[in-house]
């Protein structure tokens, strides 16, 4: 079962090892690993989240090797083993990166980014769109938004309704975002959805986007293992 949260992340239950062991996961696109916490886990950052027992499970095989991964807001270390993984009873075989191809952003219908190309990484665990940093001030100024202490991008909401539409061509086709859907309220507050990229990109097709759940909203997306592929469409 998939749960979206608080309209920031989807997730969903798991069991791993034999008999099952029961967690709720951040289901990420955008991550390549697996891992849930351990009983070896002994940081305050486990406290309260249901903790994997290898001991306990008769599938449980372990290759010796250790890990450390680093995220955009902190990082973790363990170890790696082998295990059976169910999601809804079916069998977890492979992670692995979405990553496509843009062949340009427009703004209001006007080239404005990725003339060139550009690639972007589809991540239902990035709640907005991240922007390549060389394009993330311009788009800032073309939305009328000032970033405040926070580091919240801030808008006018009065001024929403003028705003431009964001639109990204995917294989030739158009994904238009207008501002009633890259604009988040929050509190009284409305701010853009979009925050700058500094993640190195994994090819050398052009400077890369996230494309999270600000965009995954507005349309229906098909993750197609078995073509390789991705599929969307409007959302109605």
């Amino acid at each position: 079962m998939l749960i979206f949260i608080t309209e920031t992340f989807y997730y969903g239950s798991i069991t791993v090892g034999t008999p099952p062991q029961s967690f709720t996961v951040l289901l990420d696109t955008g991550s390549s690993n697996l891992w849930v916490p351990s009983v070896y886990c002994y940081s305050t950052s486990c406290d309260n989240h249901a903790k994997f027992d290898p001991t306990q499970s008769s599938t449980f095989s372990s290759n010796g090797k250790t890990f450390s991964i680093s995220y955009g807001s902190g990082s973790l270390s363990g170890y790696f083993g082998y295990d059976t993984v169910n999601i809804t009873w079916v069998p977890l075989i492979q992670e692995v990166f979405w990553s496509i191809a843009i062949q340009g952003v427009l703004i209001n219908g006007q080239s404005a980014f990725c003339s060139q190309g550009c690639q972007a990484v589809i991540d239902t665990g990035t709640a907005r769109i991240t922007v390549p940093h060389q394009y993330f001030t311009t788009l800032l100024q073309e939305l009328g938004a000032d970033q405040d202490p926070s580091s919240e991008y801030l808008i006018n909401c009065d001024n929403v309704p003028n705003m431009p539409t964001l639109t990204f061509v995917i294989n030739g086709v158009e994904f238009p975002l207008p501002p009633s859907v890259y604009v988040l309220r929050q509190n009284g507050y409305c701010i853009a959805g979009f925050e700058p990229t500094y993640i190195y990109p994994p090819t050398n097709d052009g400077p890369l986007w996230i494309l999270g759940d600000v965009f995954l909203g507005a349309f229906y997306s098909v993750f197609d293992r078995g073509n390789n592929r991705m599929g969307f469409a409007a959302a109605v």
